[in-house]
């Protein structure tokens, strides 16, 4: 029996691939390109050996685990692409119970949705919810990838006060952090950007069951498009929950924020008619009160309000080793903070969290 599987409601995901990500950067290739693509072939070769042999064996395994599950799911090579699309294959299922536990998992969208919004809506037997923290996460584990590695950082951000914050998601997924965030955090609103077409939709179910689609805006398209510039200089927080990196996502994080404002107001006294007995004075120049009389003549215009430099927080996922986290941190804001930024002056690091081991020597 496999060693390394997860339970998701009624469907469980066993894991052949090593936990690995199909997908390659620079930073993670080998020692070249081709020793890089050997290596995957042969891992994608013996996890399909594995499948092989898992495969008669598989309706035991189902009977061994709670009389909840009705459909096993072999993941053989991990996540692939930009849009992080799992690579999964349906082993074994009861057909029937299946349908009705993805039936059940359905209801309390259909029942939160605005009426009709799901009419003809049939999820497949592979539609489940996963319930953490008080926070339901439904999705089809075949076309979205769900990481139980990643609870703690899910159930930091619902420990988050936002209160009447602005705050936008660029890789909101199926809301693995915008709906902690939405349902313990109390914003005023979350913009939700999501490219994944299947993704973007499993978050809006997830926010009408949830409770929370009045300040959850969920938009489907890439990040640095799909809202144009509506959203610039509109937030007082980001969240950039994209691995391996989002490095290059960073200049438009910063657009996002609000900009610092200096208001300079400049009164002018013209007249100085003695205080009014009947009436409130206020100071003028040289600390003297001067009433409001209506023939005093005085004067008060306000500056034009500045444009300064972006202020807010920024949630930054990348990858780096434990003794190296703050200086990769640092390097990577600095190659795409605005120039009106000084390091150490105008920004910093304020915490770091080891969520999980990526790969030998490297974290998440």
């Amino acid at each position: 029996y496999p060693k390394r599987f997860e339970s998701h409601s009624h469907v469980v995901v066993v894991q052949l691939n090593g936990g690995g990500d199909s997908s390659t950067t620079a930073t993670e290739a080998l020692t070249s390109a081709a020793a890089a693509t050997a290596a995957e072939t042969s891992n994608f070769k013996t996890a399909d050996a594995q499948k092989e042999s898992f495969r008669s064996i598989v309706g035991p395994f189902a009977k061994s685990l709670p009389s909840s599950t009705d459909v096993v799911v072999v993941d053989t090579q991990g996540i692939g692409g930009e849009l992080r699309k799992p690579i999964h294959e349906v082993l074994w299922q009861d057909g029937e119970a299946a349908a009705a536990s993805a039936a059940k998992c359905f209801a309390p969208i259909k029942a939160a949705a605005p009426a009709g919004r799901y009419d003809g809506y049939s999820p497949s037997t592979t539609f489940t919810t996963h319930i953490e923290n008080k926070t339901r996460y439904s999705f089809d584990v075949m076309k979205v990838m769900f990481s139980s590695g990643n609870t703690e950082i899910r159930m930091h951000f619902g420990t988050i006060m936002a209160a009447d914050e602005i705050v936008v998601d660029m890789f909101a997924g199926i809301g693995y952090f915008t709906l902690p965030l939405a349902i313990h955090g109390k914003p005023r609103m979350i913009h939700a950007l999501e490219k994944n077409p299947d993704s973007a939709e499993f978050l809006q179910m997830n926010a009408y069951q949830n409770g929370v689609a009045d300040r959850v805006t969920v938009y489907c398209g890439d990040n640095r498009q799909v809202a144009g510039a509506s959203l610039d200089g509109q937030c007082d927080r980001v969240l950039m929950g994209y691995i391996p990196s989002c490095k290059e996502f960073i200049p438009k994080a910063f657009q996002f924020l609000k900009k610092k404002v200096a208001v300079a107001k400049a009164v002018e006294v013209n007249a100085s008619p003695s205080p009014s007995p009947n009436r409130g004075g206020r100071k003028g120049k040289k600390g003297k009160k001067h009433s409001v009389d209506e023939d005093a003549n005085i004067e008060e215009t306000a500056a034009v309000a500045e444009e300064g430099a972006p202020i807010g927080v920024i949630h930054y996922h990348y990858l780096a080793g434990k003794d190296d986290a703050e200086a990769v941190a640092l390097a990577d804001v600095a190659s795409g903070v605005p120039p009106c930024l000084v390091a150490n002056t105008d920004y910093k690091v304020t915490r770091i969290f080891q969520v999980k081991s990526y790969r030998p020597k490297v974290w998440h």
